[in-house]
């Protein structure tokens, strides 16, 4: 874990879709106003990343597929969700 840069007391913690832990607790930092950061291969990463946070948003939000796909894209605009890939 690394701390943030310009945010105090707020944390970097990479993961994984197998890491996220309980999608309870991945919603309710979303909830919060945490801040995603994608980094990795263009190929699947930030579509597999998009995937994994559109079912957290199902399963602990109980948004529909719909409104899901629609959260990730609302933080993208909102400047919470970050991609960086490479090829």
């Amino acid at each position: 874990m690394g701390k943030a840069r310009g945010a105090p007391r707020s944390w970097v913690r990479p993961c994984s879709a197998g890491s996220l832990g309980d999608p309870k607790d991945a919603h309710a930092c979303g909830a919060q106003g945490a801040a995603v950061f994608v980094s990795g291969a263009a190929q699947r990463m930030p579509q597999d990343v998009a995937a994994a946070f559109q079912a957290v948003a199902v399963a602990a939000g109980g948004l529909t597929p719909a409104a899901a796909a629609q959260y990730v894209r609302q933080l993208a605009l909102s400047g919470r969700y970050f991609v960086e890939a490479w090829s």
